[in-house]
């Protein structure tokens, strides 16, 4: 399996973390392969094992939303979270 998001720039360095430490971390806890193109705020996540890769996207979007890998790393936690994005735009009126 194979995904890729965009996270602004300001981003990257929380995803990577002090010496790709957080990045790593995602990695072994999800048994994925994670790389960042700094230039493009492109990020590629690969697993094979869906409930890993799946966590691993999770994680990587709630990063790049605003959320600490802290914070982020309760998705860990608890098979039951789950991370849902909603587009308020689509939902707001436009008036």
């Amino acid at each position: 399996m194979k995904q890729e998001t965009r996270i602004t720039k300001e981003r990257i360095g929380v995803l990577i973390g002090k010496k790709g430490i957080t990045k790593r971390n995602i990695e072994e806890k999800t048994k994925t392969k994670i790389l960042v193109d700094s230039e493009e705020g492109l990020v590629s996540i690969e697993g094979e094992e869906a409930d890993g890769f799946l966590r691993a996207v999770e994680i990587v979007k709630a990063v790049a939303r605003g959320f600490s890998p802290e914070r982020a790393f309760t998705l860990f936690e608890d098979e039951d979270i789950f991370l849902e994005v909603i587009e308020l735009s689509d939902i707001a009126d436009s008036h």
